[in-house]
């Protein structure tokens, strides 16, 4: 674990595209091409759900932590 934040630290120093936040997540089935059957459809909209109250929780956690790009107002 210690070596990958090394790792991770080493990168963002010397990487000449650093980021501030985590890359956000593609919605569920953006990649897939066509149109989804009813029950796929669902399916994916059920996944976005979760993903966003995940990303809630996050924002949550930081705002408690006072980090990241999200501040209690």
């Amino acid at each position: 674990m210690e070596q990958e934040q090394d790792i991770a630290s080493h990168k963002h120093a010397i990487s000449r595209h650093r980021h501030q936040w985590e890359r956000a997540a593609t919605p569920p089935g953006y990649w897939n091409i066509g149109f989804p059957s009813t029950q796929e459809a669902l399916e994916i909209n059920n996944k976005a759900r979760e993903m966003h109250k995940e990303k809630m929780i996050k924002v949550a956690e930081q705002v408690k932590k006072g980090e990241g790009k999200f501040k209690k107002r």
